[in-house]
C-alpha cells in the first residue's frame, strides 16, 4: 500500500473504510452466491499479560490471573509468524494486534510477526498502552512501515489518565512513545504509522474531549478514536454515563470536531456517524447491542442485508493460546489454530456452523457488549452492499467517476506540460485521483472483473478509468 500521497490523516482513515467496507461487502456477496473466501481481517492478541489495572477493562471478568495463565499457555513465536504468512497467501488485508493484554509484554514475538505481515503488505494496525516502548523498538517499527499505531490515553492529563490505568506514570510514559514515534518519523522523513491517542469515554473524562484534541496537536498524533466505556464490572459502574451526560454530549463532540479541523487532527467518535450526528440509540443502549443489531436487520427483506451481524464472513480473532473467534464478544472458541492451517479452520466445520446461526437472528446474549464502532460497521457494510446491487446507483457514480477523472487528466496534462511544473498541483491532483480509485465506485468496478457487465464497463469506459 502507497502512502505517498494520502496525507493527512482523513486520507488515510477514508482509503481504510471504503476499502475494507467494499472488500467486506464484496466477500459477503461471494459468499452469499456460493464462493467460499479467506478473511479480510485477523484480529490478534499476541499475549493476555498486562502490566497496568484498568478499571474499566474486560479483565474484570476473569476471576484467574491472566498474567500468570496467558505465560503457559500462549503460542510460539513461530507460529505466529508462520500465522501471518498464510494469511497473506491467503488474501487477507488487514491485522489489528490488540486483545486483552498489553502487546509489547512479549516484544520478542510482536516484532518478528509485525515484519512478516509487512513482508505480504498487508495493512497492520498496533494498539499498545504505550508505556513498555524503547527507542529501538519505536526506530524498527518505523523502518518497516508499519501503517498504524493507536496508543490509549483516557484524560489529557496524568490525574485523569492514571486514576483510570491505576498505575502511575502511564501518562508520562505513554505521552513519551507518541513523542518518540514523531521523532523517528521525521527521521526516517515517513508518513507512517500513523499515529491516533484512544480514549474510552466516560463519566471522568467526557467533557475533556476538546482538551484531547489539543493534546493530540501537542503530542504530533494525527487522530482521535473516541468509544464509550463498556460495563464489564460493578467496579466501574460509577463510570457510565447517565443521563445528564448524554444529553451534553453532543455539544463537547461538536467543539471536538471544530478544533480537529482546526488543527488537522480527525476525531472519530463511536457515537456517531459519518456525518458526525450523535446516536443517543447507541449512548443509551451501551450494553445492549444486541437488541440494536437484531432490530435493524429485520428492517430488510432481503435475506443478504437481514443479517444482523456480518463479521463471520470477513473477521477472525485469535488468541494468545490459539483458540479462535468470529467475534471478540463470542464465548464459545471455534477451534484452536496452534495445530491446524489458517485454511482449515476459517472453512471449517464450526465457522460455517455459526454463520447459519447469525443468518437466522439467533446472536447469543455475550453480543450486548459489542462496541457501538463495530455497530456502524455491520450498518456501512450493508450500505455498501445496497450500493452493489443498485443498478441505478452504480450507473449515475460511474458518470461522475468519468467527469472527474477526465478534469483530473487534464489538470495533469496542464501542470506537466507547463515550462514551470507546478508540484502543488501536481500533488493536489495525485492526492485527488488517489481518492478517486479508493471510492467505492471504482472498487466495484473493479470487483465486476471479466463479467458481461465488467467487459460492458471496459467497453464504455476503459480510457477514462
Amino acid at each position: 500500500m502507497k502512502f505517498e500521497d494520502i496525507l493527512p490523516i482523513n486520507n488515510v482513515m477514508e482509503f481504510k473504510q471504503k476499502l475494507w467496507f467494499t472488500e467486506y461487502a464484496f466477500r459477503i456477496r461471494k459468499w452469499y452466491k456460493g464462493e467460499k473466501l479467506g478473511p479480510v481481517r485477523i484480529d490478534a492478541e499476541i499475549t493476555r499479560q498486562c502490566n497496568l489495572n484498568c478499571i474499566f477493562c474486560v479483565r474484570r471478568i476473569y476471576k484467574k490471573d491472566l498474567n500468570e495463565e496467558s505465560r503457559k499457555l500462549e503460542m510460539s513465536k513461530e507460529r505466529w509468524i508462520e500465522l501471518a504468512r498464510e494469511s497473506g497467501e491467503l488474501g487477507v488485508k488487514n491485522w489489528s494486534i490488540s486483545g486483552v493484554g498489553e502487546p509489547m509484554m512479549r516484544q520478542d514475538i510482536l516484532l518478528p510477526t509485525m515484519k512478516m505481515i509487512k513482508a505480504y503488505d498487508m495493512f497492520g494496525e498496533l494498539t499498545s498502552n504505550g508505556t513498555l516502548f524503547k527507542d529501538n523498538h519505536i526506530k524498527e517499527i518505523v523502518d518497516i512501515e508499519w501503517d498504524s499505531i493507536c496508543i490509549s490515553i483516557d484524560g489529557p492529563n496524568a490525574k485523569i489518565h492514571d486514576s483510570l490505568r491505576r498505575v502511575k506514570g502511564t501518562f508520562e510514559k505513554a505521552t513519551r512513545t507518541i513523542k518518540r514515534f514523531v521523532y523517528w518519523k521525521k527521521k526516517f522523513r515517513s508518513d507512517l504509522p500513523t499515529l491516533t491517542i484512544n480514549m474510552v469515554l466516560n463519566k471522568t473524562n467526557y467533557k475533556k474531549l476538546p482538551e484531547m484534541i489539543k493534546l493530540a496537536k501537542e503530542l504530533g498524533a494525527d487522530a482521535l478514536f473516541v468509544e464509550p466505556m463498556v460495563l464489564f464490572s460493578s467496579i466501574a459502574k460509577h463510570l457510565v454515563l447517565g443521563p445528564n451526560e448524554v444529553r451534553e454530549l453532543p455539544e463537547y463532540i461538536e467543539k471536538t470536531r471544530e478544533l480537529g479541523e482546526k488543527y488537522n487532527i480527525l476525531p472519530t467518535i463511536s457515537l456517531v456517524g459519518v456525518d458526525l450526528e450523535f446516536d443517543e440509540k447507541i449512548a443509551k443502549k451501551t450494553n445492549k447491542a444486541r437488541e440494536i443489531l437484531i432490530q435493524e436487520a429485520k428492517k430488510y427483506k432481503d435475506p443478504l442485508l437481514s443479517i444482523p451481524c456480518y463479521a463471520p464472513w470477513y473477521y477472525l480473532m485469535i488468541r494468545a493460546d490459539g483458540s479462535v473467534l468470529h467475534c471478540g464478544e463470542w464465548e464459545e472458541p471455534l477451534g484452536s489454530i496452534k495445530k491446524k492451517s489458517l485454511r482449515e479452520v476459517w472453512f471449517g466445520e464450526k465457522f460455517e456452523k455459526v454463520r447459519k446461526v447469525v443468518t437466522h437472528h439467533k446472536l447469543p446474549p455475550s453480543c450486548d457488549k459489542c462496541r457501538p464502532n463495530v455497530i456502524n460497521d455491520m450498518r456501512q457494510i450493508r450500505r455498501s452492499i445496497m450500493k452493489g446491487s443498485d443498478v441505478t446507483y452504480l450507473q449515475e457514480e460511474i458518470l461522475k467517476l468519468i467527469q472527474e477523472n477526465t478534469t483530473l487528466r487534464r489538470r495533469l496534462w496542464a501542470a506537466l506540460h507547463n515550462k514551470k511544473v507546478d508540484v502543488n498541483e501536481l500533488i493536489k491532483c495525485k492526492q485527488e485521483l488517489y481518492k478517486i480509485k479508493t471510492s467505492l465506485t471504482y472498487q466495484l468496478m473493479k470487483k465486476f472483473g471479466e463479467s458481461r457487465v465488467g467487459r460492458k464497463i471496459k467497453k464504455l469506459f476503459g480510457r477514462y478509468i
